[in-house]
């Protein structure tokens, strides 16, 4: 009996230790098991804040889209603008073409000695008195 005892008291010392083994590695398992909860929450939240980020950079990207298409067409409305200018300023042009063709003929038939009409046909204006000087140094030399 005492053999059984000392075989019942190894067996019951080796339980212990194998117990004593799988409480460590249980605690050991939870304690890993804590550590990737805490890692997961932490990639978690890294996650949804780049959700957010990337949905704020979404709602900022269509707000610039609608910001460059009002630009666009703004943009088209002044090129328009511009071409029809363009077209009233060539326009005009032309017309003055033809009214500067026609001067000559009109300075053809004015008096070129009126200051006024001189001026209209562009002529340099007369310088009477400074002539008269001269011709009357002239003479004299």
């Amino acid at each position: 009996m005492e053999m059984r005892l000392n075989a019942a008291q190894l067996d019951a010392k080796e339980l212990r230790g194998q117990n004593e083994q799988l409480t460590d590695a249980v605690t050991e398992q939870k304690r890993f098991i804590t550590e990737l909860e805490v890692k997961w929450q932490g990639e978690s939240d890294e996650m949804k804040k780049k959700i957010r980020d990337l949905e704020g950079c979404e709602t900022e990207k269509n707000e610039l889209k609608t910001r460059l298409g009002t630009e666009e067409e703004e943009l088209n409305k002044v090129k328009g603008q511009l071409e029809s200018d363009r077209q009233n300023l060539e326009r005009e042009i032309n017309s003055l073409k033809t009214q500067l063709e026609a001067l000559p003929k009109v300075c053809d038939l004015v008096g070129k000695t009126n200051p006024e009409s001189r001026k209209l046909c562009g002529l340099p204006e007369q310088q009477e008195e400074p002539k008269k000087e001269e011709e009357k140094q002239k003479p004299s030399q």
